[in-house]
């Protein structure tokens, strides 16, 4: 959202993306907007949610058979990325200058259902503000503020950290821990000596 003063009486008034035309608040006069205010500004609205953030990490790790994550810290915060088109048409995202180390860039942009931006629409939780060059900025398709929760955690004696994406929970990792030690399975002993009986009567 920004802000455009009356040219009547120099109100200052709300214009969310996209609107072409508004009436001043205070004197009621009829304002055109500019159309060049630089690339849509949307949102992904998400309410977060620690625990599935936690799970989505847990079932990630299980389903590789990866070692089990303790100490599991996670912060949360909406990530400004500009979105940007390849040399084929495809649009990839650029995350702002100052935003968590971790995040990189995304090769494709989340689906969902997007807002115009508006920073009621982020919950209260922290959004990081748009640091971006001006040449990279006159070259966005758009910028998208995307839910993301930051995790550390340990695990087989070290640290590691990952991303995930709110709304779908998807989980970006660079590096990840070893495979988790397969333990001694019941049903695998008594199958075997099963076997180790049969063999001997025949």
């Amino acid at each position: 959202m920004m802000q455009v003063n009356c040219r009547l009486c120099g109100g200052e008034n709300s214009v969310h993306p996209g609107q072409e035309m508004l009436f001043c608040s205070y004197c009621g006069s009829a304002l055109a907007i500019e159309e060049d205010r630089g690339p849509e500004r949307l949102i992904l609205p998400h309410q977060r949610s620690d625990r599935h953030a936690e799970e989505a990490l847990r079932s990630f790790l299980a389903a590789k058979s990866l070692a089990s994550p303790k100490d599991i810290k996670l912060d949360f915060a909406f990530i400004p990325y500009t979105m940007l088109e390849d040399d084929r048409g495809r649009l990839f995202g650029q995350p702002g200058r100052g935003t968590w180390p971790e995040t990189g860039p995304l090769s494709f942009p989340p689906a969902g259902e997007y807002r115009f931006f508006d920073e009621s629409l982020a919950g209260g939780e922290k959004i990081f503000p748009l640091d971006e060059d001006p040449e990279t900025l006159a070259e966005a398709a758009r910028i998208l503020f995307l839910p993301l929760y930051r995790v550390r955690y340990r695990t087989a004696g070290k640290k590691y950290r990952a991303l995930i994406m709110g709304e779908s929970y998807y989980v970006f990792a660079d590096s990840l821990p070893p495979e988790r030690p397969q333990g001694v399975s019941m049903p695998n002993i008594l199958a075997a000596v099963s076997m180790a009986v049969v063999y001997l009567f025949l």
